[in-house]
């Protein structure tokens, strides 16, 4: 019987924090545009702080895979089947909610999108990928001695780096929009749980050069007319969007670690929040337009409160509507019958047929 121990809620809050970094990300740049170097000089301060927040926000997507790495992925077909489940549910839902209320079309491209073949389900296909390979990258992580372990990071992040962040050549990787920079990722936050004592006990130090080096890069380009630079900015593959978002994952391993239901349970539901808002080609039209809409009509402190309510909306909309997916699986998986795992141990191999934990 498999037993699943507590999750760290101070990490798990962390998928919270990240999915609201998200939404911060989608109601600036992505709904906005990016700044130009002429409303730089106009308006200073507000240019100055969509800059400051897109840097902070844009961690959110390489947290979310650091946090896979830290507690590792226990590959298993049913939670493969469970990861698509929930993202094929969600999005032809609400897929469906949308023809009702006449926001969708029944047209080809929205029909792909329900199995994440269309631009929007990028997130969903690089992290199927990383599941599918987690079993190999822990193999090595357990058997690689750390000297190799850190020469291939190394290689890996200098070579991801140059070619996707200095230079896009190295097209497969995509920017960071690639199961190739998840696992780099993935790799790395293993690294850090198994050997990163040191790395730890810095995390402070870390975080800040990380979060000042990240926002001067995501903003002095802009300010300067140089927007091949401010482009890196807001690539995945950056190293300052790496090194600030391990630190943030530091910054949380590194309090006394707590159990919290509440957290645990929504953060279950999180991923269900960027299923709603940004998968299916309406809500994310929705979503932009009333970004916008908000953006013209309120300014200073009352934009930002309304922006926030309506962000924590979308949030807690989005978390109760996967509410009813989470029941319906559970059905699906319990009428499922008991799976045949292999189970390696040293050097025996020993087969078990393992019940479910019903």
């Amino acid at each position: 019987m498999e037993i699943k121990k507590d999750r760290n809620s101070n990490i798990e809050a962390l998928r919270i924090v990240a999915m609201f970094m998200i939404l911060m990300l989608h109601v600036n740049f992505y709904s906005l545009g990016e700044p130009s170097t002429e409303e730089s000089i106009t308006n200073p301060l507000p240019t100055f702080g969509r800059c400051f927040f897109e840097s902070i926000s844009l961690i959110s997507v390489n947290l979310f895979v650091l946090i896979s790495g830290w507690f590792s992925i226990k590959f298993t077909l049913k939670r493969l089947a469970a990861f698509v489940f929930q993202s094929v549910y969600i999005i032809t839902t609400i897929y469906l909610i949308g023809l009702v209320l006449g926001y969708a079309t029944i047209d080809e491209k929205q029909i792909k999108e329900c199995l994440f073949m269309a631009w929007y389900g990028w997130f969903i296909r690089a992290y199927i990928g990383l599941m599918i390979l987690s079993p190999i990258l822990n193999y090595f992580v357990e058997y690689a001695s750390k000297k190799i372990f850190m020469l291939v990071l190394i290689c890996f992040f200098t070579f991801q780096t140059f070619y996707a962040c200095f230079t896009t050549s190295a097209t497969f990787i995509d920017r960071g929009y690639s199961t190739f920079s998840f696992i780099g990722l993935y790799l790395l936050a293993r690294y850090i749980r198994l050997y990163g004592k040191a790395i730890i006990k810095k995390a402070e130090l870390l975080s800040l050069i990380a979060f000042l080096g990240y926002v001067a890069w995501g903003y002095l380009p802009v300010r300067l007319g140089v927007m091949r630079i401010f482009y890196m900015s807001m690539w995945y593959t950056n190293p300052f969007n790496v090194a600030l978002a391990i630190s943030v994952l530091l910054l949380a391993a590194k309090t006394r670690p707590r159990t919290n239901k509440i957290i645990n349970y929504v953060a279950a539901s999180t991923f269900t929040v960027y299923l709603c808002h940004m998968c299916n080609t309406w809500t994310a039209h929705l979503f932009k337009t009333i970004s916008i809409d908000i953006y013209n009509t309120y300014s200073g402190i009352t934009y930002l409160t309304v922006i926030t309510a309506f962000i924590i909306t979308v949030f807690i909309v989005s978390i109760i509507f996967d509410q009813p997916r989470k029941w319906l699986w559970y059905k699906i998986s319990r009428a499922t019958p008991p799976p045949l795992l292999t189970v390696i141990n040293n050097d025996r191999m020993q087969f078990y047929y393992l019940s479910c934990n019903h």
